[in-house]
């Protein structure tokens, strides 16, 4: 058996064909229908005047005629500032006829001001809500100046019932509407809770395919004493590395594409088997090559669907180790090689000949360094140096970024590396989220 509260939300209307302004307007309309109905019962046994029972009379017919056009014909935009206008009416002749500010009657404005905001578009709310102060500030002035123009009670005993049995009523359908809020709210919140779940059950197995695809066991395969740091600001990361070993060159690439999550990680994906597929086809292996090609490849893909704008400025670097010489081949854009030597460090500068990574350039060309025993080369992404934090609340920035190496780079690698995440969460604390993936390789020759 349906209990009250799960008929008026049936008469509300369904989820799926009534926004939450309408089905809250439907339950207000049928039960104030029907308040009214019970207030005309109540005057007839009280014998109040005839004229308020005339009007709670005519407040039945049309407050059913509002809920019939709104629940069955679809009017809901048409009619409710015309219903909340006709309250308010309403509402200032019951004032004149039912006691004034004696009378129940102000609990009924109170209600009328919650039902405006919860049923109102935003653009309505001021004028609607500034309507009833401005109702309000009328009648008071009116009773103030011209008593006689307000109906009072017989006697003291009928205002008590008429006060008591009218605020009960009125909270009772207080009481609806707020429920139905919560009921509404309620919901919302699992729909949500479900949402979510679904969302981070897709991004763990996106970050699996991810993990699947970039192997950093290679890493320490190749180079004994290394270290990679990830940090993906929502699991699934945009900036991604990719190792490689093709005769006696050992190839490492970090790229920071744009955005993170689903798509930072999709780029990612697709950078890296660009990356495959480059290595597979070129004769000659240079890091300038790889990187045209790698541009020119991403250009292609994406002018030919129109989505010329849907990678913004990828920041790629491109190093090649060549373990028989012992030199270090470098090509880029954006992202910056640090080389420490000798408790010096160095920024290499990255090709500034295009600011965008899809923007027209000509040939990237190549930087070759002669490498030396305990040479410490690392490539980073810019969510380390630009992550808020500290008591400012500033971006750790490139100047102290490159003092944090220089004073840690003589350390064990993988002391090192639990130096930078422990000085990043240091940095960013629980005030400040992070703002963006963090992508930082280490190697030490």
């Amino acid at each position: 058996m349906k209990s009250f509260y799960q008929i008026l939300e049936q008469l509300g209307g369904s989820r799926s064909k009534f926004s939450l302004e309408n089905r809250i307007f439907n339950i207000a309309c049928i039960t104030l229908s029907a308040l009214a109905l019970f207030a005309t019962i109540i005057n007839v046994i009280l014998q109040v005047n005839i004229a308020l029972t005339l009007l709670t009379t005519v407040s039945v017919i049309i407050f059913t005629l509002f809920f019939y056009f709104t629940r069955y014909k679809n009017k809901f935009n048409s009619v409710y500032i015309p219903f909340l206008l006709l309250i308010n009416i309403f509402a200032g002749i019951l004032w004149f006829l039912n006691g004034g500010t004696h009378g129940p009657i102000a609990f009924g404005y109170m209600l009328l001001v919650v039902i405006a905001v919860i049923i109102g578009k935003r653009r309505d709310q001021v004028f609607l809500v500034s309507l009833i102060i401005v109702m309000l500030f009328f009648l008071f002035f009116i009773e103030y100046n011209y008593p006689l123009s307000i109906i009072g009670y017989e006697d003291d005993k009928t205002r008590f019932f008429d006060y008591t049995s009218t605020l009960i009523l009125f909270i009772f359908l207080t009481s609806i509407i707020v429920r139905a809020l919560k009921k509404n709210y309620d919901e919302e919140r699992k729909l949500t809770s479900i949402s979510k779940k679904g969302l981070k059950n897709s991004l763990n197995y996106a970050n699996k395919i991810q993990n699947a695809l970039i192997n950093s066991n290679e890493l320490t395969t190749f180079f004994n004493d290394s270290f990679i740091i990830s940090i993906p600001q929502n699991i699934v990361s945009g900036d991604f590395y990719w190792i490689k070993k093709v005769g006696r060159k050992k190839i490492v690439v970090v790229a920071d594409s744009t955005g993170q999550g689903i798509l930072g990680g999709i780029l990612s994906i697709y950078g890296i088997s660009i990356l495959n597929e480059i290595i597979s086809s070129v004769s000659e292996i240079e890091a300038n090559i790889i990187l045209n090609k790698f541009r020119n490849t991403l250009n292609e893909t994406f002018h030919n669907n129109n989505l010329e704008n849907s990678y913004g400025n990828l920041d790629v670097a491109i190093c090649i180790f060549d373990e028989n010489n012992q030199y270090l081949q470098h090509s880029g854009v954006g992202n910056p090689l640090y080389l420490i030597r000798e408790n010096d460090i160095k920024r290499l500068d990255v090709d500034r000949l295009s600011k965008s990574f899809n923007g027209k350039t000509t040939a990237y060309s190549n930087t070759e360094i002669q490498l030396k025993n305990n040479d410490v080369i690392y490539l980073s992404t810019d969510g380390y140096i630009n992550q808020p934090g500290g008591a400012e609340k500033k971006k750790f920035m490139s100047k102290q970024f490159k003092e944090l190496l220089l004073s840690i780079h003589t350390l064990p690698m993988a002391e090192q590396k639990e130096l930078l995440i422990s000085k990043f969460d240091e940095w960013k604390t629980n005030e400040n989220e992070q703002i963006d993936d963090v992508l930082i390789i280490g190697i030490k020759i």
